[in-house]
């Protein structure tokens, strides 16, 4: 009966059917399969976005799903993503730091500190709006969009208080289609503010180009507390790609690769900074709900300043990290990492182990 009464576009009492008939635990067999689907159809017929949203995603964790059922629920996501272009994360993370001032192994602890270990709270809200259009081009519009990312840290032993760091970032972008065969460009600009120890530290504005899987970027980094002796005011060059090697079976395997540099624009002090990075990303999900996730990023920096000669430090990081789907706004995610990095020049090692216990939420 309720199937019949959304055929006629009753969908109040097509919805008062279904939710009495999953309360009784009368539906079966592919009727309760699809039960998401229903709710999410009649959701969207009658502008509750949010929730059809939500009903939608639930039901693409089924892994046998109708395929008409896919290919119906795919289309009416890409029309929710149409009418509601916007989407905000609510990330929440508690991580303990075995080495948060980032000592040597040879060392001395500084009197300041009671200990190298400590843990810290992350909290943040990003939020991103696409799909507005100012105007119209030959192809029928000019697509553009704006970010906004907010995120604090804050160290709970207050030897480490001055390790507070506040961010805030906004960007604004335009995407544009260029062929099948390139896919999108994008073009964004952004500015931001860092805060730490309650004091503003640095502020950059920025220039990021994206086509496929390859980004390229440009800004200008500001020191807010520079002096006459002294200015860390920089150029950032950046490029980065994404290489996905094979997947199947729900396994995955990339190649993320990047490099950029670090340019004064002062002589007091001048430090030289070029990197490049190269991660090895193996991840596995035998369902839509759940993904592990193993990386090795290997990173070498060459670092030369007027104070010391040119030398090279390297960076190992071995991460694994779990994440779970509990509900569709709704991720939970736990990692670990050992990170090592070596001063070839000085002889000197860092170690730290870093374990992270995440909430996002999504809306």
């Amino acid at each position: 009966m309720a199937l019949i009464f959304m055929e006629r576009k009753v969908w109040k009492d097509a919805e008062v059917l279904l939710r009495v008939a999953a309360a009784s635990d009368t539906l079966q067999g592919q009727r309760k399969q699809l039960l998401p689907y229903y709710l999410g159809v009649i959701a969207f017929e009658t502008g509750r976005l949010f929730e059809a949203r939500g009903s939608f995603l639930r039901l693409n964790w089924n892994a046998s799903l109708d395929p008409a059922i896919e290919q119906s629920m795919t289309s009416f996501v890409s029309k929710i993503s149409k009418r509601r272009p916007w989407n905000v994360i609510f990330p929440l993370s508690v991580q303990y730091d075995s080495n948060l001032i980032s000592l040597p192994d040879s060392a001395a602890l500084p009197a300041a500190y009671s200990g190298r270990q400590g843990t810290k709270l992350i909290a943040g809200i990003f939020g991103n709006l696409e799909g507005l259009s100012f105007g119209r081009d030959n192809q029928g519009g000019t697509p553009f969009g704006a970010g906004l990312k907010i995120f604090a840290v804050r160290h709970f032993q207050q030897t480490f208080s001055a390790l507070d760091v506040q961010f805030i970032e906004s960007e604004l972008n335009w995407s544009k289609l260029i062929n099948p065969d390139w896919g999108v460009l994008k073009l964004a600009s952004s500015v931001n503010l860092v805060r730490a120890g309650g004091k503003p530290v640095t502020s950059t504005l920025a220039a990021r180009s994206t086509i496929k899987e390859t980004e390229f970027s440009a800004g200008y980094e500001a020191d807010l507390q520079k002096s006459q002796s002294s200015d860390k005011s920089s150029i950032l060059l950046r490029a980065s790609r994404e290489y996905s090697l094979f997947g199947g079976g729900g396994f995955n395997f990339g190649l993320p690769a990047e490099s950029g540099g670090k340019l004064p624009l002062a002589k007091n002090p001048s430090e030289v900074r070029f990197d490049a990075a190269l991660t090895l990303s193996l991840g596995y999900a035998p369902s839509k709900r759940w993904n592990l996730k193993l990386t090795e990023k290997m990173k070498i920096e060459h670092i030369k300043s007027a104070i010391q000669s040119a030398g090279f430090v390297g960076q190992s990081a071995t991460g694994l990290s779990y994440s779970i789907s509990i509900q569709p706004y709704l991720v939970t995610s736990t990692g670990a990492t050992f990170e090592v990095e070596k001063n070839f020049k000085s002889g000197d090692s860092i170690r730290k182990t870093t374990a992270t216990l995440s909430l996002i939420g999504l809306l």
